[in-house]
């Protein structure tokens, strides 16, 4: 009857845990669905001179291994590539296979890490340099 509690006790602890940690899990599909309303607040300081994009004009431009052209402009102040399609406009994800070429500036943007405060983030950078595998 000894050796049979501790191993008793041991199985009860272990199922109490999996039940713990798997209620606490919740998957980002479940929130969308469970939405109702999407609330949109201006988050831009009000005494901002200037506009937010470095280039007002969606131009064409090249994503990453794709050969369709798309009219993108980056979002200095949220930091987000918009893209315009079929009339629609969207925001590229922030993801490392994600890089964008202007083509008439030539200019490039990928996405890197990089640490704000005590956290890391991804955003989009201009690529100055590349040579060898090495980004600057």
């Amino acid at each position: 009857m000894k050796n049979l509690f501790p191993k008793t006790l041991i199985i009860i602890i272990t199922l109490l845990f999996n039940n713990y940690v798997f209620s606490q899990e919740v998957k980002n599909d479940e929130i969308v669905n469970r939405s109702t309303s999407i609330t949109s607040f201006d988050a831009r300081p009000k005494n901002l001179v200037g506009s937010e994009y470095i280039t007002k004009d969606y131009l064409p431009a090249k994503l990453v291994d794709n050969d369709e052209i798309f009219s993108i402009r980056y979002n200095a102040y949220q930091d987000e590539m918009e893209v315009r399609k079929n009339g629609q406009e969207y925001s590229l994800p922030k993801t490392f296979d994600n890089t964008i070429t202007f083509i008439n500036s030539k200019k490039e943007y990928a996405v890197f890490e990089y640490v704000a405060g005590n956290s890391s983030k991804n955003g989009f950078f201009v690529v100055l340099f590349k040579a060898n595998g090495e980004i600057l």
